[in-house]
């Protein structure tokens, strides 16, 4: 059986460290020889969103070899349309009790009446994003969204845990089908910070 390329560039990786809390020290070393500054990664870390939590994934490379396997396990089950993959994988309480990470995303029709009252808006990668105070609640699923280079070479767009989400409106042509998703999506949930 032939195993596709798994790409995992520097663009996604860098974007992926927002998905965690933490990072291990050799990955922190290892950037010292990019040009991202220690305060441009800390900022990175402090972004709303859900986390992975170390003891799933230290950092962004450790997290690659988790998904890379995932990924060519089920190459022939991959849901692709117009050469894009998103696909969801559910990790079992009994290899993770505690989960995987947080889902840091809660939909309107969840908030409390407290929280109601003192939605934040933040600008978040050029989109005004909805913040709320809360406890996030712990998951078990890793969402991994791929692009098709070739038959045989996929690249990681990005991983995280938790609800799936669209990106950002800001990603995505005004007027377009996955602007008006992502538009609609993000007016109806909220980052829990």
């Amino acid at each position: 059986m032939n195993y596709p390329e798994i790409v995992f560039d520097s663009q996604t990786r860098m974007h992926i460290i927002k998905h965690f809390s933490v990072l291990s020290d050799d990955f922190m070393n290892d950037l010292k020889n990019t040009s991202k500054t220690i305060t441009d990664i800390k900022q990175r870390l402090t972004l709303p969103g859900s986390k992975f939590f170390a003891d799933f994934a230290a950092d962004p490379d450790e997290l690659f070899k988790k998904s890379k396997e995932i990924i060519i396990f089920n190459q022939n089950q991959l849901p692709w349309i117009n050469d894009k993959s998103e696909f969801v994988v559910d990790f079992s309480v009994s290899d993770y009790p505690d989960g995987i990470g947080t889902n840091n995303l809660i939909h309107h029709n969840e908030l409390s009446e407290k929280q109601r009252k003192i939605v934040k808006y933040r600008e978040i990668s050029g989109s005004r994003i909805g913040c709320v105070e809360g406890v996030p609640s712990k998951t078990f699923t890793l969402n991994i969204i791929l692009q098709k280079k070739t038959d045989i070479q996929f690249r990681i767009v990005t991983l995280f845990p938790g609800k799936m989400a669209p990106a950002f409106p800001s990603s995505y042509a005004k007027d377009s089908e996955p602007y008006k998703k992502s538009m609609t999506f993000w007016k109806e949930n909220y980052f829990i910070v």
